[in-house]
């Protein structure tokens, strides 16, 4: 069984919940106003919504993405290679060019979304939301599962023409793991080394069987530099950094508000990247990044609002694409009220609970409706887990099971400025009502917000769950784990003894078909608790000019452009 108490205690941070007005995204939180925070601290947002993302990215059909446009969003033909690509962004760096340190720098999309196109992991999650070999060719792993064999990619050079070693990959692990700053370092608690065999192959040696291992290399903050920064300091090294990646930096203008990369002459992968170069603008305004790509002033932007999804499907010179993410929008209850703690009253609100009504008023029919607290682009999640769907009879006959039959009066802490949990609450509260429960809104700005929920000062709560990996187990824990997660069960007060044991030993499991059938009785008894509920799968929504192709976003919200072409 995995002692996961033994995971750093940073991992409170940035991990899964969004905070008002921000967006959501790798599992980190972000601000509109504030894009950084030190992770697990207040785990975001993946705002992304880092935050890593939460209002800027509601949006798509469970099934996988959705792109739609009234002109083809792909040109025919072969890809061609040229031309300068500009994308619209709506955050910026919160470093400069010398803190775009990977394995220390703050998680804010600013920061990982630049950084991801210079430096490369051995790992990466596809589109679709799959764990693919990236700087690997493949990996073998210990009957015990205590050690793991990488063999890596032949041919794989730096920027600079220099070719990548295991050397280069035991250093930057090593260098990974041990940072005191880097805010996702905490996924690398389980490695106890990482060594050299030969000058391709790597060994990773651990402190216990740790199933998610390979998920956890695809983070961006496990990026493979040069052994011993080339010799640098990090100063003169990021000032003009090298990396295994499609980019090389050109310009940091505007303090990072626009941002040029050129291609990468020496990249790995024969004939790419396409495009001669990639510009990042920023440009705050949502309007005015929407009229920049109708007008062909940029070609990609990110953070569409959901409210203008529809008329841009409608425009022909503009495609869109709604890209599930591992995100989720919950009502969370505290068991350290007395209500919360009878387990029938969770039970009676989660069955008063219309989800697809809420997807469908607050999100512009954008977002799917919630049931698991798994989203449905993450592994192992269960379409056929067993819901309190809403039912208002049901939610009647659960009540008058509880201490609270006549119901009680009760509060929903939101944080303001975000008007679709106002309106969620809203519905909410209409909800309750109808089963004898008044409820009111408490909304507090963005600090108090935070402060309340985390120190269980609140009776209902909306907030946003994300998973920056593709494998399920910072999700489980951080949720459903009091004391492995580092949270008290997302400030719930949630414990589940059954549940613990098996969240602990679905990370220790390494058959993957055993471990889907736990992740599934998971999902099975937090369904039937109801610690919290599931509201919606906010997803990240992007538009571009028809003129780009191969465009496309993982549910992680990266988005890799060495196949994007320009017609």
């Amino acid at each position: 069984m995995v002692d996961l108490v033994q995971r750093s205690a940073e991992r409170i941070v940035l991990d899964m919940f969004s905070v008002g007005g921000s967006q959501t995204k790798l599992g980190v939180v972000m601000s509109w106003s504030q894009e950084e925070y030190t992770r697990r601290d207040v785990l975001k947002v993946g705002a992304a919504g880092v935050g890593l993302l939460a209002l800027g990215r509601l949006a798509a059909a469970c099934g996988g993405t959705s792109t739609s446009s009234s002109a083809s969003p792909t040109a025919a033909g072969s890809p061609k290679t040229g031309g300068q690509l500009i994308v619209g962004r709506a955050f910026q760096p919160t470093v400069q060019a010398v803190g775009l340190d990977p394995h220390n720098m703050a998680v804010s999309s600013g920061n990982v979304y630049t950084a991801d196109k210079l430096y490369e992991t051995l790992y990466i999650t596809d589109a679709k939301g799959v764990l693919q070999p990236w700087l690997v060719d493949s990996h073998e792993v210990s009957t015990d599962g205590m050690t793991y064999t990488l063999a890596l990619k032949p041919d794989v050079v730096f920027s600079d023409g220099k070719a990548m070693t295991a050397d280069d990959v035991a250093w930057s692990l090593n260098r990974a793991r041990t940072s005191k700053t880097g805010s996702m370092s905490f996924l690398n608690f389980a490695i106890k080394d990482v060594t050299a065999v030969d000058a391709a192959t790597v060994k990773i040696l651990l402190s216990q069987p740790w199933a998610p291992l390979l998920s956890d290399l695809s983070i961006y903050s496990d990026a493979i530099l040069p052994k011993d920064l080339n010799g640098l300091s990090e100063k003169e090294f990021f000032a003009n950094p090298v990396g295994t990646g499609p980019f090389k930096l050109k310009s940091w203008a505007q303090q990072g508000a626009e941002i040029t990369m050129e291609r990468n002459t020496n990249y790995w992968q024969a004939g790419k990247p396409y495009v001669d170069e990639v510009v990042f603008r920023v440009i705050l305004d949502d309007n005015q990044r929407v009229l920049q790509v109708q007008s062909g002033g940029v070609h990609i932007i990110d953070t569409v609002p959901p409210a203008q999804v529809e008329a841009l499907k409608g425009d022909s010179k503009v495609a869109v694409g709604v890209f599930p993410a591992w995100s989720v929008d919950l009502v969370f209850f505290n068991e350290k009220v007395k209500y919360y703690a009878d387990r029938n009253v969770r039970r009676a609100i989660a069955y008063s609970i219309d989800t697809k009504a809420i997807a469908s008023a607050t999100t512009f029919n954008t977002a799917p409706a919630g049931g698991s607290f798994f989203p449905p682009s993450l592994q192992y999640y269960d379409a056929n887990t067993p819901l309190l769907s809403y039912d208002i009879e049901a939610a009647k006959a659960e009540l008058a099971k509880s201490a609270y039959p006549n119901g009680f009066e009760t509060k929903i802490l939101i944080p303001s400025g975000n008007q679709v949990w106002l309106q969620t609450a809203q519905i909410l509260l209409d909800s309750m009502a109808k089963i004898g429960i008044k409820a009111t809104i408490d909304q507090k700005d963005e600090a108090a917000y935070q402060k309340d929920f985390r120190s269980f000062n609140y009776d209902q709560m909306i907030n946003n769950a994300i998973n920056d990996i593709s494998d399920p187990d910072e999700m489980a824990a951080f949720q459903c784990d009091p004391k492995g997660g580092f949270s008290d069960s997302f400030w719930t007060g949630y414990n589940n003894p059954e549940v613990v044991k098996l969240v602990r030993e679905a990370a220790a499991e390494m058959d993957s078909t055993k471990r889907g059938e736990m992740y599934s009785q998971i999902q099975a008894m937090v369904a039937q608790d109801a610690p919290y509920v599931a509201l919606t799968y906010p997803p990240s929504i992007y538009a571009w000019g028809t003129a780009v192709n191969g465009f496309a976003v993982n549910p992680g919200g990266a988005y890799m452009l060495e196949s994007v072409w320009l017609a």
